[in-house]
C-alpha cells in the first residue's frame, strides 16, 4: 500500500507539473461515476437507469478508487502527512470544478468533492479536535501559521508575531494525531483565531490590535474580550476545509475560553469583529449609493463607516424620512453598535441595514 501511494503521488505531481492535473481529475471523476451508475443499473429492471443526479441518494456498494486512495494515504503515511495529501487532493478537485462547473465532468467532480468532504469530516470530527493556546514558545510551524493569519488581517503583524502573542490571545484548532510527537503536541493548526482582552469592546480592528501602556498596567482583570481574526493558515486549507463547520467550532470553543478570562468582571462581555475584506475598496469603486440616488450625506456617512470609527469625521447621521420624521443614526462608541433614534422614542439597535431603490431599509430591535 505504501508503494502504491508513492506511485500515485509521483504520478499526480508529474501531471500537475505538465498542466494535465485538471484534465486527469475530470476523466477520473467521470469514469468513477459511470462505474457507480453501472453497478446500480444492474440491480434495476431491464432498460431502466439511474440518473447521475440521484447518485448521492444511494449508498455506494464500495468506495470509489479516489476514496480508496485517500484512505490508503492516511493509513500508509500517518495522519500528519496523509491528511495533508488528502486536503491537497480535495483542493485540486475544487479548483478543477471551477474550470468545468456546468459540464458533465463538472457535476461529477462536485459529487467527488462531496465524498472527499465526508471523508475529511470523519477524520476531523469535532470530538477529535482540540483548541490549543498559541504562545511565543509554540513550535516554529505553529507560529508561522499564526503569523500568516494575523498578517492577513493586520498587515505587518508577521514581523512582530512574538510581541503580538504577548498582548493577545491566540487559539489554534488542531488534530492532536497530526503532531510529530503526541506528548509534546504541536500539531499543525487547521484554523487560527486571535482575541484581545480589554476594559471595553473596540470599535475598529486597529483599536483591537493596539495595546496602550495604561491598559497593559490595568489589564489584571479585563471585562471584555474581542475576537478580531479567524482564518485558515494557507490557501490550500481554505479550499480543502470548506463546508466542514470548523469556523463555528473554533469560535464557540474560543469564546468559552475567553469567558473564563473575563469572568471576574461584574459585566463581562465577549464579542467578535468581522472585517469584510475588500469591502472598503469595493465601496469606494462601485459607489452603489450614488447609483440608487441616496445623496451626498448618506454617501459621506457610508464612506466614513467603511473607514471605521477612527477615520470617521462624525459618528452621527441625521435625515428626514418619507413621513417627515427626523431619524438619527449614531454609532455607540461603548458597544460599537449602530443605533437609530426617532422623536419621542427610545434608541433602538439597527439589526440589519439594506440599501434599496432610493431607500434605506432598517430592521430595528429594542435595546
Amino acid at each position: 500500500v505504501a508503494e502504491a501511494c508513492k506511485e500515485f503521488l509521483s504520478a499526480r505531481a508529474s501531471l500537475e507539473q505538465s498542466g494535465l492535473g485538471p484534465a486527469w481529475l475530470h476523466q477520473q471523476a467521470t469514469e468513477e461515476e459511470e462505474e457507480q451508475l453501472e453497478l446500480l443499473n444492474q440491480e434495476l429492471p431491464r432498460g431502466r437507469r439511474v440518473a447521475p443526479g440521484l447518485l448521492d441518494s444511494f449508498v455506494a456498494a464500495r468506495p470509489s478508487p479516489t476514496e480508496a486512495t485517500a484512505r490508503n494515504l492516511v493509513a500508509a503515511m500517518g495522519a500528519r502527512d496523509g491528511l495533508a495529501q488528502v486536503m491537497d487532493l480535495r483542493a485540486s478537485v475544487r479548483a478543477a470544478i471551477r474550470q468545468e462547473q456546468f459540464s458533465t465532468a463538472g457535476f461529477a467532480l462536485m459529487r467527488l468533492d462531496k465524498r472527499l468532504e465526508r471523508l475529511l469530516s470523519d477524520w476531523l470530527n469535532p470530538g477529535l479536535l482540540h483548541v490549543e493556546t498559541v504562545t511565543a514558545a509554540s513550535p516554529a510551524d505553529v507560529l508561522e501559521a499564526a503569523a500568516a493569519v494575523a498578517d492577513s488581517f493586520f498587515p505587518g503583524a508577521r514581523q512582530n508575531i512574538e510581541e503580538l502573542l504577548q498582548h493577545h490571545k491566540c487559539f489554534a484548532l488542531t488534530l492532536p494525531q497530526m503532531a510529530n510527537d503526541l506528548k509534546q503536541g504541536g500539531a499543525p493548526p487547521l484554523l487560527v483565531a486571535f482575541a484581545s482582552l480589554r476594559h471595553h469592546l473596540p470599535n475598529t480592528l486597529e483599536e483591537a490590535v493596539a495595546v496602550s501602556v495604561s491598559e497593559q498596567e490595568a489589564a489584571v482583570s479585563p471585562s471584555a474580550a474581542c475576537l478580531w481574526a479567524m482564518d485558515f493558515p494557507s490557501n490550500l486549507q481554505v479550499e480543502a476545509l470548506q463546508g466542514m463547520g470548523l469556523r463555528p467550532l473554533l469560535r464557540k470553543r474560543a469564546t468559552d475560553l475567553l469567558r473564563t478570562e473575563v469572568s471576574k468582571s461584574s459585566e463581562p462581555s465577549v464579542a467578535a469583529l468581522v472585517p469584510l475584506r475588500g469591502f472598503r475598496a469595493w465601496l469606494q469603486d462601485a459607489r452603489p449609493w450614488l447609483q440608487r440616488g441616496l445623496g451626498q450625506t448618506v454617501e459621506d456617512s457610508l464612506q466614513a463607516a467603511a473607514q471605521g470609527v477612527a477615520g470617521a469625521q462624525t459618528t452621527e447621521l441625521v435625515f428626514t424620512d418619507a413621513d417627515g420624521d427626523t431619524v438619527e443614526l449614531r454609532l455607540c462608541r461603548n458597544t460599537g453598535t449602530l443605533q437609530a433614534v426617532m422623536p419621542e422614542q427610545a434608541p433602538q439597535r439597527v439589526k440589519r441595514l439594506k440599501i434599496a431603490d432610493r431607500a434605506l431599509l432598517l430592521l430595528l430591535e429594542k435595546i
